[in-house]
């Protein structure tokens, strides 16, 4: 009884009040709305003006906060990269005020949490992140430039991400703000959390290049603070080309403006995708060849073909996020093993590969794959969902027991591709391809630009344009363990794979620059002879070792079954052991035209090659 007199005594309560006139059940609603919709915008400051650069001083303001008491927490890690990074570590100092400066307790809750007690009152939190790791996926700042990624600087509110928030940013003289948020009149404005760590902040003296393609604005940002030899016009050049040619495939593009920073360094370090930019690191004096052009385009190409495939178009556990801890997918073959396969056709279709060049990238990721001893030992969908302990930290047996998803996806998409063109044909269907499953896909978007996709949703999609069923496909080649049936596929369209000469002999292992076990091949010598991960190699045959080249230079100078005695260090100990060289299963191959062919084959094929654009070799 009593239970039920706490539950019903609320409702007594609001009849008395109604009956005495005091107020109404529309009232209490309207309070109850008003009491949840009572906070108001998280305002933030990040100040890079002061030394040292490195230490960027953020501050959090909440207007109207709930309740006495509010929890801020840095993210554990950021979208695109899949791997909790514990940017916490880098955050310093966290103290909280009141409007007029007093100051408020504040108890570190976990590794990335903080909680202020403000009794209700407006109030800011002040604190300190370290920036001194320069990647796509932190931040970095010193005297001359800073790459800030909203994740590892920004606190969140937790279940209040949606709060619309501003952003000040304040710089020494000269220096220069780039970013995709929209700008105000004091500094930008985000439409919630998501949407400001997802457009990352570029800092210094670029060199930039604005361009339009269709009404919208694209902003090349390149910063190289020790020079470079990069040519800029081509680099943008370039960009204008690739861009076209996603708008061409896409019919258009989902945003306003783009922002692609771009930053020289000498360790490089790829790039990350976000909704209406892209971070990427490139080698500042790299580009003595056109081979270091068409790298930098193909990772541009990548990056911006993700503004669709994982940024509008995606698992929806990827968006809106938790940023709390790790967010699964089985869907990473796709997003970015696609993005692999997009960012060759794009390339193409924008002529900065040629036909040969083309069929040049697939044979070496078709020989990398074939020479990967774990390359179809684990599903695609499950290398996928293991992303988190197996892409950015991958154990030294993942070698034997996985492969990257972006190197099998991307050959999976270009299975997939050819299996589309043809079954297509056969079926009488309207020419398919892996463009127009992406056409179809996106035909899908909500208002909002968006496609909740499902395994489901694209296996049916494809299987639409294919004029049959392809789950069987699928299960074989994604959720199973099914070798990969490229050779075939390619042969059926006029293109075969020529073996070429034995590899030199090999012990099967991976080693590092001094000389230590890396990993093991599955099967191979160094697994048959014992050696063991972290083992020193330190003489064969009684001879010295001082590198790997060494190494490779005597078991390259004999014959296959060649015995040696290996001499390495083992934790301390030093042992004898008896390895035989043995040639590598995988045999390297080139990808030539079959000629003569069917015209009906050599169509097929030169479509393929071509897709509607005359791509041809650079001057």
């Amino acid at each position: 009884m009593r239970r039920y007199f706490r539950v019903l005594l609320p409702f007594v309560s609001l009849l008395l009040l109604v009956a005495l006139g005091l107020t109404s059940p529309g009232d209490a609603a309207a309070k109850r709305r008003a009491r949840r919709s009572s906070v108001g915008a998280v305002h933030y400051q990040v100040d890079l003006s002061k030394l040292p650069f490195d230490r960027l001083e953020v501050t959090v303001a909440v207007e109207r906060p709930r309740g006495k008491t509010t929890r801020l927490a840095l993210p554990a890690w950021t979208p695109g990269s899949y791997l909790i990074r514990d940017f916490a570590r880098d955050l310093s100092d966290m103290r909280a005020r009141k409007a007029d400066g007093t100051s408020l307790p504040v108890t570190r809750i976990d590794k990335q949490t903080w909680e202020v007690r403000h009794d209700g009152d407006d109030f800011t939190a002040e604190y300190y992140i370290h920036a001194r790791t320069l990647s796509v996926r932190t931040s970095y700042a010193d005297d001359a430039v800073a790459v800030l990624n909203g994740a590892s600087i920004f606190t969140y509110i937790p279940g209040a991400t949606r709060l619309p928030v501003d952003l000040k940013v304040a710089v020494r003289d000269g220096a220069v703000v780039t970013t995709s948020l929209e700008s105000t009149a004091t500094g930008y404005r985000a439409t919630d959390y998501d949407q400001l760590v997802d457009a990352p902040l570029s800092v210094g003296t670029p060199s930039i290049r604005t361009f339009e393609v269709d009404g919208t604005s694209f902003d090349y940002v390149l910063h190289a603070p020790e020079g470079t030899n990069a040519d800029l016009e081509r680099l943008v050049s370039d960009a204008r080309a690739i861009v076209t040619a996603s708008a061409e495939i896409m019919g258009g593009f989902p945003f306003e403006r783009y922002v692609f920073h771009v930053i020289c360094d000498r360790q490089g370090g790829g790039g990350l995708e976000h909704d209406d930019s892209t971070v990427m690191i490139l080698r500042p004096w790299a580009f003595d060849s056109p081979s270091a052009y068409e790298r930098a385009a193909s990772l541009l190409a990548h990056e911006f073909f993700h503004a669709w495939n994982v940024k509008r178009i995606h698992d929806r556990t990827l968006g809106p996020f938790d940023y709390a801890s790790e967010n699964y997918t089985d869907l990473l073959w796709f997003h970015e093993g696609f993005t692999e396969t997009m960012e060759a056709r794009i390339l193409l279709r924008a002529g900065l590969v040629s036909s040969d060049g083309f069929l040049d990238n697939l044979e070496r990721s078709l020989n990398r794959y074939l020479a990967h001893p774990g390359r179809d030992a684990t599903p695609l969908a499950e290398i996928s969902r293991i992303a988190w302990v197996g892409a950015y930290k991958p154990a030294p047996h993942h070698r034997n027991t996985s492969i990257s998803y972006y190197l099998k996806g991307g050959l999976f998409g270009v299975s997939l591709d050819l299996e589309l063109r043809a079954k297509s044909i056969s079926n009488g269907q309207r020419p398919a391809s892996v463009e127009r499953l992406f056409q179809s896909i996106w035909a899908l978007r909500d208002e909002d630009q968006r496609v909740a996709i499902t395994d489901r949703l694209l296996i049916d999609q494809a299987s639409k344009l294919a004029g049959e069923d392809l789950r069987p496909f699928f299960d074989r080649h994604v959720y199973g363990t099914d070798p990969l049936p490229l050779i075939e596929q390619l042969a059926e369209f006029g293109v075969r794979a020529v073996p070429g000469p034995l590899p030199s002999p090999s012990f099967g292992v991976r080693l590092n620059g001094q000389l230590r076990v890396l990993s093991v091949d599955r099967d191979g010598p160094a697994q048959r002879s014992g050696l063991l991960v972290g083992d020193e190699l330190i003489a064969i045959n009684a001879i010295r070792l001082d590198s790997t080249e060494r190494l490779r230079t005597i078991v390259n100078s004999s014959p296959p079954s060649t015995r040696y005695t290996l001499l390495i260090n083992r934790t301390g100990r030093v042992q004898r052991v008896e390895i035989t060289s043995a040639t590598p299963e995988a045999i390297p191959f080139t990808l030539e035209r079959a000629d003569p062919t069917p015209e009906s084959t050599a169509a097929l094929r030169d479509t393929w090659l071509r897709d509607g654009s005359a791509a041809t070799s650079r001057p």
